[in-house]
């Protein structure tokens, strides 16, 4: 509902209310560095705001102002039930509200609690709403002057900007891992003088918690409402922190109106969105908790329920209703209230909080590592937070009732008919629930792929599986197996002591290192072994013994060159991903002749790929992709010449799950890996 206001009111300046209300601390909450949590200061819509928003400003408080004393009948500045109701609209709603809004459960509303009610003004105009995070920040000042010898009495004094945040990881970490990389110092370190002052380590703190960006306006108002930052992300596609009109028409949240999303949010019509621009207060970029914990509240009892959850929030995000109950109720009564509704990830946008993390290693649980939802891990003190409230019996890890994950089931290895009408499931096993893209024999009798246990890839095994999928032999340690045109060797990759390009017999009983080197794909011919070796491209003969460079290192621009490499059909080129940091290529090498290294670009992904390659002989090529972004994966049909678009491939397209495929050399099945 929104208030009823009188056409008259008196017009006098905003007045802007600095104190918050103390809220309880978290239940268990370690006063430890990981406790460095508070909230952003709001100094200030009035430094960034300009004239017309300033007199917006102006005009609010006058409303705010006028309203209140229409209603302090005793003139006491207190607005008590009994003036309060007179306010028009629905009598449940005002009661429920007066209680809502008494924020320090006083029994009367004073004037910055009154600036808060809904409906008054416009929301990004509202008053002061004390944010749950708040609660934490004497703990959080408490410990980081204690980490650091009472750094208080010193606020001058300087530390290093690398051991600042080389602790800070570590404090975070189960593992206290230090992994510091320049990015995370330049977001602590903003003069980059390599050294950290309190202020900064206040301000980077902030940034980690998701209170706010380095540079920008807040993630969090003062008023409350929270920036969709999780749809920036989104829409970012390069990480650079500024939105193209091309990254809005492509991957904003609503494609129907993306077009005009973008015309409005680029407020000076230069062409792009800065976060600036992305988060000005009158933008509708802005996820409003308060207002939507009104909407929710259908018995209007100041408290929501977990039906009541359930019926109003978005079914992408209904999982979490469960665990943020049970973490987020900190007076046990099996309800929220506004400031436990606020502190938990229903309320909060920084990440896409939504999705289901993946339990990687299938052991039950989800560990910290995995309690992963973006691949920047821009705000890894939020993350930390939400994982200890998250963790019930304290164990360091989450169980399915303490948070609603995703259990990853074993991959299987299955057989589709180009033609789309036929199916048979060829190989799944729970003890080595990974496995690798196979490579079907020259006869189409059985595959070769590799299977890795929940130790990891040193302990992979090569593994021969009939076509039939009733006879699988264990062919010994290695990778990415490649069968030989004749189908008497194949050759793979082996790490630990035994590290490099090994050929082997059939049977798996004999074999030899040729190279250093990973990913091997043997030529159609038989003649030759491309693998790939220190971010470059090598070619094995068999014939002179001797390895051949193709593309070196210093010859191309790229990052690395993926994991994978395939043959044309008829041996003269191959086809690698081309890797920078946030895109991909595809890349068509010639192998052989005069042309031999000479490199051309098929295709440009606004996305880094990684994801295994098969050149079809048919002449298509297959590429299995992961979003790094989404966590979606997907096959793609690229045909190595023309100006076309990858499209998807027609008989797999209504599959899900199918994250890499290879075709029988009769061309008959497509064989494919698929997460099930």
């Amino acid at each position: 509902m929104v208030y009823a206001l009188p056409k008259s009111h008196l017009r006098t300046p905003l007045t802007i209310a600095n104190a918050f209300s103390e809220f309880r601390r978290v239940r268990g909450f370690p006063i430890t560095l990981v406790a460095w949590i508070f909230m952003a200061h709001v100094a200030g819509p009035l430094c960034r705001a300009n004239a017309d928003e300033l007199a917006g400003m102006v005009e609010a408080g006058s409303i705010i102002r006028g309203e209140f004393q229409r209603l302090d009948l005793d003139g006491d500045l207190k607005l008590h039930w009994d003036e309060f109701r007179s306010i028009h609209g629905d009598p449940r709603a005002r009661q429920r509200d007066f209680r809502l809004y008494d924020l320090d459960a006083s029994g009367f509303l004073t004037r910055s609690e009154f600036a808060c009610v809904s409906g008054l003004v416009e929301p990004h105009l509202r008053g002061t709403m004390p944010d749950p995070i708040d609660a934490l920040i004497e703990d959080a000042v408490a410990a980081l002057d204690e980490s650091y010898d009472h750094w208080d009495r010193r606020p001058q004094e300087l530390v290093s900007a690398h051991a600042f945040v080389s602790n800070f990881l570590a404090s975070i970490s189960p593992g206290r891992k230090r992994f510091v990389t320049g990015r995370i110092i330049g977001q602590a370190d903003r003069n980059a003088d390599g050294k950290i002052s309190r202020t900064e380590a206040r301000e980077f703190l902030e940034q980690q918690l998701g209170v706010r960006l380095r540079d920008g306006p807040p993630l969090r108002e003062a008023t409350g409402r929270v920036v969709r930052y999780d749809r920036f992300l989104a829409t970012d596609d390069n990480r650079n922190g500024v939105l193209t009109r091309n990254e809005f028409i492509r991957s904003w949240w609503n494609p129907s109106s993306a077009a005009q999303d973008f015309d409005a949010a680029d407020r000076d019509g230069n062409g792009h969105v800065t976060f600036e621009e992305y988060a000005h207060p009158e933008s509708n970029h802005y996820f409003d908790p308060v207002e939507w914990f009104r909407q929710a509240d259908e018995d209007m009892d100041a408290r929501l329920s977990g039906p009541e959850l359930a019926a109003s929030i978005g079914p992408e995000r209904r999982h979490l209703v469960k665990s943020t109950l049970r973490a987020f109720d900190t007076d046990g009564d099996g309800l929220l209230a506004l400031h436990e509704y606020r502190a938990s990830m229903l309320a909060s946008y920084n990440y896409p909080w939504h999705r289901r993390p993946l339990d990687q290693d299938r052991d039950g649980q989800l560990s910290y590592d995995e309690f992963s939802f973006d691949p920047g891990e821009q705000f890894q003190l939020q993350r930390w937070y939400f994982f200890h409230r998250l963790d019930a019996n304290r164990d360091g890890q989450l169980s399915l009732d303490e948070f609603a994950f995703r259990p990853l089931e074993p991959v299987s290895i299955w057989a589709f008919s180009t033609s789309g009408k036929a199916s048979r499931l060829l190989y799944r096993n729970g003890e080595f629930p990974e496995c690798g893209l196979p490579s079907v024999s020259p006869d189409g009798s059985q595959l070769l792929l590799h299977q890795i246990p929940l130790s990891g890839p040193i302990d992979s095994q090569i593994v021969a599986v009939s076509f039939d999928g009733d006879r699988v032999r264990v062919l010994g340690k290695g990778i990415r197996p490649s069968w030989s045109a004749d189908g008497n060797s194949f050759v793979c990759e082996r790490r630990s002591r035994e590290a490099g390009i090994w050929m082997i017999d059939a049977g798996g009983r004999s074999g030899r290192r040729i190279s250093a080197g990973r990913s091997p794909r043997w030529s159609p011919d038989g003649t030759e072994i491309a693998f790939l070796n220190d971010n470059g491209v090598l070619i094995y003969e068999l014939e002179t013994d001797k390895v051949r460079p193709v593309l070196l290192r210093e010859d191309h621009p790229y990052q690395d060159l993926g994991n994978d490499i395939d043959w044309s059909p008829d041996g003269n080129q191959l086809a690698i991903l081309g890797n920078f940091a946030a895109t991909s290529q595809l890349l068509i090498v010639s192998s052989r002749g005069p042309q031999s290294g000479e490199v051309r670009v098929r295709y440009s992904f606004d996305t880094a790929l990684r994801g295994d390659l098969h050149w079809a002989n048919r002449g298509s090529i297959l590429l299995g992709v992961r979003d790094p972004k989404s966590g979606k994966i997907g096959l793609m049909m690229i045909q190595p010449d023309g100006e076309n678009t990858p499209d998807p491939v027609e008989a797999l397209s209504e599959i899900s799950g199918v994250r890499s495929a290879c075709t029988t050399p009769d061309g008959r099945w497509y064989v494919a890996v698929v997460e099930e």
